[in-house]
C-alpha cells in the first residue's frame, strides 16, 4: 500500500512484504510475524527479501495498530529484528440520508 495502512480493498488481497538485512548470508530464512501469523523467505544474494501475505491471510487481520515482525538469524547465530506497525482501516464511512418532509411522505401537491 506505501502508506501503512491497509484499506478494505487492500486487506481483501495479497500484499507483497519487502525488507533487506546486512550481514546475514544469502539463503537465511527471514520470519515475518503479521498479527500472529508467520510466513518464511530467504535473503537473495543482494541482502533483500520479499514476500507475498495471502490474500486469506490478510482477510483475518483485525482493524486497528497491527505490528509487523521480521527477523534472520545469521551463520554465527547472530539474530537480527525489526518490527513496524501499520494501521488497518476497512471500516466503510457512516451515512445517512435525512428526511425529505417531516412525515416523510410526499403528495403529489
Amino acid at each position: 500500500s506505501g502508506d501503512d495502512i491497509i484499506s478494505g480493498a487492500e486487506k481483501g488481497a495479497p500484499l507483497t512484504l519487502t525488507g533487506s538485512t546486512q550481514q546475514a548470508e544469502t539463503g537465511q530464512t527471514v520470519t515475518v510475524t503479521l498479527a500472529g501469523q508467520s510466513f518464511t523467505t530467504t535473503v537473495q544474494a543482494d541482502g533483500s527479501w520479499s514476500l507475498t501475505v495471502p490474500a486469506a491471510a490478510m482477510g483475518n487481520l483485525p482493524d486497528g495498530a497491527v505490528a509487523i515482525t521480521a527477523s534472520v538469524t545469521d551463520l554465527s547465530g547472530n539474530t537480527g529484528n525489526t518490527s513496524r506497525t501499520i494501521t488497518v482501516d476497512s471500516q466503510a464511512p457512516a451515512l445517512s440520508i435525512d428526511p425529505l418532509t417531516a412525515d416523510n411522505i410526499i403528495n403529489a401537491a
